[in-house]
């Protein structure tokens, strides 16, 4: 596991922690002296928080030097480069391993399970509608929307994953750049961008781009990296789970952030942010959007690492199904339901140039309330 990898399973300096425990709960039945156990338990969770931080601002400095030192390049020129050059944000489309049959130790189970939330979720249309996939990838996900009766359109940068959307979804594709989009104004009814925005240079700007061509009135779904997810391994440090709450009122809180991808070799990398709910909300208010639904999804991302050292042969499909379940009940608990990996928010085009719109207020609940 490479340093950018802590960022996204949380299991930095875990063992250290448990030893800390282990010494407070022996201080706390064998010594007889509750309030030093106490203190030694409390001390744990100070030191080994302190490290996280001090590790994760060393992983953003990192990451913001290579940022500046490759400033010159946009995020398209990332990924039209040669797939010989530099390797890209996401694999090439497999044809003898369909989604679903991946094993999860090779590849992380969110992308079936931003699958699997499509399909639960996204209620099928009684009357075809014109839609557009910003970054379409290679269909997977694109196919769910035509199997609820959408008319779809892909876009994307990538024309081997586009050639292979377009073969198993049956549908129209373009390579485009999504701050430009070859479309009239008010062309679609129906707009998916998930995991787009996050590598987008200027994100506002693809958020109004995607307004000109959504029609007043019109959806848009958007699913992008939360900033105050909750890491499984993170769960038995009180002070980090607090922090990720805290966080969805005051981002503050989260001093250090992601910026790029930086893969171990040190070779594949490319633009990778994350965001706070006051960040995407502010940028969807100023787009011009209404937030009808505020959730998340992928939680306690890094469970499945632990999963697969005892079962090898599990596949993402697999893992998928069964976390899907768990998911539904934690959606429905109030700040437990906005702490998952990725944003989940559920918006519909209000003003066609982000004027004179009412704020959009905060309010914790299930993730079918809607934030007004």
């Amino acid at each position: 596991m490479g340093e950018e990898g802590i960022l996204t399973n949380g299991l930095f300096r875990l063992r250290w922690l448990f030893c800390g425990y282990a010494l407070g709960c022996f201080i706390l039945l064998v010594s007889g002296n509750p309030a030093m156990g106490l203190g030694v338990l409390v001390l744990s969770m100070v030191v080994h928080y302190c490290a996280c931080t001090r590790k994760y601002k060393k992983i953003y400095t990192r990451q913001k030097k290579v940022f500046n030192e490759r400033s010159h390049l946009r995020t398209i020129d990332f990924y039209l480069r040669d797939r010989r050059d530099v390797a890209m944000a996401n694999p090439l489309p497999e044809a003898h391993r369909p989604w679903g049959e991946r094993p999860i130790h090779e590849i992380s189970p969110s992308h079936y399970l931003r699958k699997l939330t499509v399909r639960e979720k996204i209620p099928r249309c009684s009357s075809p509608k014109l839609a557009l996939d910003v970054g379409s990838l290679s269909g997977e996900i694109s196919l769910e929307f035509v199997k609820k009766n959408y008319r779809m359109v892909l876009l994307d940068l990538d024309i081997v994953s586009l050639k292979h959307a377009i073969g198993i979804t049956h549908c129209s594709g373009i390579i485009a750049d999504m701050e430009r989009l070859p479309f009239r104004e008010d062309a679609f009814d129906f707009i998916s961008m998930l995991e787009v925005i996050e590598h987008a240079d200027r994100p506002l700007n693809v958020l109004k781009e995607i307004g000109r061509v959504c029609r007043r009135g019109g959806r848009l779904l958007i699913t992008t990296d939360n900033r105050s997810a909750l890491q499984f391994g993170e769960l038995p440090n009180p002070m980090i789970v607090m922090s990720k709450i805290w966080s969805l009122f005051d981002d503050s809180v989260l001093k250090y952030r992601s910026i790029l991808w930086m893969g171990d070799d040190g070779r594949r990398i490319y633009p990778h942010a994350d965001f706070s709910w006051q960040e995407i909300r502010k940028m969807l208010h100023d787009a011009g959007y209404q937030i009808h639904t505020a959730a998340s999804y992928d939680f306690l991302s890094g469970f499945e690492q632990l999963v697969s050292k005892f079962n090898r042969h599990i596949t993402e499909g697999a893992y998928a199904g069964h976390a899907l379940r768990i998911e539904t009940v934690l959606r429905a608990i109030p700040f437990v339901n906005r702490l998952g990996g990725h944003w989940w928010l559920e918006c519909s085009m209000q003003n066609k140039y982000g004027m004179n719109h009412e704020p959009v207020k905060f309010s914790i609940g299930p993730s079918e309330q809607a934030v007004p």
